[in-house]
């Protein structure tokens, strides 16, 4: 059953002795009024539940909210397109789409908005999918749209060429090349269902033709799965960002493919699971925080101010920079370094330090430009060699085995201890 309140109310006419007043007659007023808030808050919607294309490019169906004008379209059915997008907008008004059934567009986009200068869109995806199946056309493809929401709270969000290695399409695509003087939030994406796609998400502020005054902070926020269908190509992404503010990214759920910056800030926050590489870019400013779950693959660092924190989970790749003695490494936890990872790989990471009653056990390779062995910490070289031109040791250095090395000029305040092998 679907039910649609629109701008029309039934008002029904009753009349009551005044000093006839019991508890039912007052539950019928309270009922009342929560259908008028319900009607209220439904105004201006327009619900589909039949195969069309919806185009409120030039729709005159909206309401105000804080004095800007808003169309909210639900689908509870199934809307299917073929060349055409299924959902245009591109009025002077902020569309809002609520999604409970499905939506699907071959060789075109699922949804497409482009609203230079109004806040207040947003994509909801309750239950069903919004899904398409063009190799270059993304499924969700915002133009010059800023402050949008998107809440995966059920369902799915899906480029669906899973299988063309020629697909460039991202399940969202948020491009904002217009010069605003002061941008808040770009885009938030709240997902706890599915968002895929041969690349998942992209977001770009461009810099021409203006650079905001104060740049957008982006939001993602993921519980669910995050994933790029063509995870093994290296130009295929998870996650892109190409933005001149900065990006916070919170996983507790699972991200499979890259997670690349190209311009920007990206402070990213993981205690599920990641599998895929992650670059950090340029920015001083970027960093990540490794508080539980695992991540498998690569993490690259641009820039000798960037910072990963290991305070939990597992980590298994390597951790390298784009030159010799970029970023520092925080090991607040203890903290394995595999057979099969590395640290500084190519180029030496600029300062690892190991924090108080914390561990670092090095199975892998290390090459370290400074090594802080701070007082109640240990370093334990296990099956490999640390290469580091400066080791300050305030706590413990183990030795596992006679073939294992430390190759370094040590300082200390007398504190520290070395403990070699029996062998």
């Amino acid at each position: 059953m679907k039910i649609t309140i629109n701008d029309s109310v039934a008002f029904l006419n009753l009349s009551f002795s005044p000093i006839q007043i019991t508890p039912v007659k007052i539950l019928f007023f309270i009922l009342i009024s929560l259908l008028l808030s319900l009607q209220k808050a439904f105004a201006g919607t327009d619900y589909f539940d039949s195969d069309r294309t919806i185009n409120y490019a030039t729709s005159n169906s909206q309401y105000a909210e804080d004095g800007n004008p808003v169309l909210t379209v639900g689908v509870n059915g199934s809307i299917a397109t073929s060349g055409v997008d299924a959902i245009i907008s591109g009025g002077a008004y902020s569309l809002r789409s609520v999604i409970y059934g499905n939506v699907f567009a071959t060789g075109a986009s699922a949804i497409y908005d482009d609203h230079p200068s109004l806040p207040l869109g947003s994509i909801t995806v309750n239950s069903g999918y919004v899904k398409n199946d063009s190799v270059n056309k993304n499924t969700v493809d915002l133009i010059n749209s800023f402050g949008y929401k998107i809440n995966v709270a059920g369902g799915a969000l899906i480029s669906n060429i899973s299988n063309s290695t020629s697909a460039t399409a991202y399940a969202i695509s948020n491009l904002y090349g217009n010069s605003i003087t002061d941008l808040t939030k770009l885009i938030s994406i709240n997902n706890a269902g599915t968002i895929s796609g041969p690349s998942a998400i992209y977001i770009n502020q461009e810099s021409s033709p203006g650079a905001p005054t104060n740049p957008a902070i982006n939001e993602i926020i993921n519980t669910g799965t995050i994933a790029s269908t063509l995870s093994n190509l290296t130009d295929r992404y998870a996650i892109r960002l190409a933005e001149l503010g900065s990006s916070t990214v919170s996983n507790s759920g699972t991200i499979i493919g890259n997670i690349k910056v190209d311009i920007g800030i990206i402070q990213l926050t993981n205690s599920g699971t990641i599998a895929g590489n992650i670059d950090l870019g340029s920015n001083s400013d970027s960093f990540i925080k490794l508080e539980a779950g695992n991540v498998t693959g690569n993490v690259t660092l641009g820039n000798t101010s960037q910072v990963i924190d290991i305070a939990g989970g597992s980590f298994s790749g390597a951790i390298d920079g784009t030159a010799a003695n970029q970023g520092t490494v925080n090991v607040k936890n203890n903290f394995t370094l595999g057979s099969s990872s590395s640290l500084g790989s190519s180029n030496a990471i600029g300062t690892v330090n190991v924090k108080n009653n914390s561990s670092l056990t090095a199975q892998g390779s290390a090459k370290i430009n400074t090594l802080n062995i701070e007082a109640g910490s240990s370093v334990n070289v296990d099956s490999n060699s640390i290469s580091a031109t400066t080791t300050s040791l305030a706590g413990t250095l183990n030795f596992g085995e006679s073939s294992n090395s430390l190759t370094s000029n040590i300082t200390g305040n007398g504190s520290g201890v070395v403990n070699l092998s029996s062998g």
